[in-house]
């Protein structure tokens, strides 16, 4: 949302994004894989590579994280069994759809026969999935949450609401890393099916407390005594207006670190979220494949 849609209508725009997270996730969970012959490990390898294609095409977050929501919802809601031979063709699918409803530019569709999916399928093979793919989840599921739309949430809240208490440099900065950070581990807990246990909502506040740990452990010099205690006091205050227990979210946002971790040391992936959403204060090294 922009940041005079957020000003004007930020109370009713958040109650939506609810509704729409706990309808979403009655629908898909982490066991949306389990009736078909899909890989979860196939899947993870579908939207890094999701990634490389819609960072090319300069596509925005929203358009990534609808792009995973679509691809998903298809899964939870067709009748078929899906196969992994299937996976490709609809994330293709799924990102060309995501980007006409998202982007002022979408994708092209010879983009997509031609450059994306390197002439593997007919045109018509595209466009007989888009179909069913829109009378199963229904056009009006498009309008979605996420992760990524919580996240930018909080974060104007949090600087519209307190301008006169985050003044100095070093706390922008500090908050910029945080933010930066949680939105990074956002879209590395969307390359796993298993992180549909818990809703959007639960997984950006996870992903703020998460970021805060990681800045810390790398960036210490930004998180001074009044820095950390404003963003506990923060954290608090985002745990109780959701009805969330700070201690568990607390252990939740260590599960996220794990994650974290497993992501830059997972075999068999290009790594494409690291090399086109790096985190500006960090410097990643490949890990090693054999």
């Amino acid at each position: 949302e922009s940041a005079t849609v957020l000003k004007d209508y930020g109370e009713s725009d958040f109650t939506t994004d609810r509704t729409l997270s706990n309808n979403f996730h009655q629908t898909v969970t982490e066991k949306l894989m389990n009736r078909h012959k899909l890989s979860s490990n196939l899947r993870t390898k579908m939207v890094d590579w999701m990634c490389e294609v819609m960072s090319k095409y300069n596509c925005s977050g929203e358009t990534f994280f609808l792009s995973i929501s679509v691809m998903d919802l298809f899964i939870a809601k067709t009748p078929r069994i899906l196969t992994n031979n299937e996976i490709h063709l609809l994330g293709m699918v799924s990102m060309f759809v995501a980007s006409k409803f998202e982007e002022v530019r979408p994708i092209y569709f010879k983009y997509l026969v031609e450059d994306i999916g390197h002439k593997a399928y007919p045109a018509e093979h595209y466009l007989m999935l888009e179909k069913e793919l829109l009378n199963t989840i229904k056009i009006e599921n498009l309008v979605e949450s996420s992760t990524y739309e919580f996240l930018k949430t909080f974060f104007f809240d949090l600087h519209e609401n307190n301008k006169n208490d985050i003044k100095l440099p070093i706390d922008k900065k500090f908050f910029e890393y945080v933010r930066e950070t949680a939105v990074f581990l956002s879209k590395v807990l969307a390359h796993f099916d298993s992180a549909y246990s818990n809703d959007y909502c639960e997984k950006a506040i996870g992903c703020i407390s998460a970021g805060f740990k990681i800045v810390k452990e790398k960036r210490p010099n930004v998180v001074t005594p009044e820095n950390e205690s404003y963003f506990h006091d923060w954290e608090k205050f985002l745990c109780e207006q959701n009805g969330f227990n700070v201690e568990k979210m607390q252990v939740f946002a260590s599960q996220i670190v794990k994650t974290f971790n497993d992501y830059m040391s997972y075999k068999g992936i290009s790594y494409n979220l690291k090399k086109y959403f790096p985190l500006s204060y960090m410097k990643f090294k490949r890990p090693s494949m054999v």
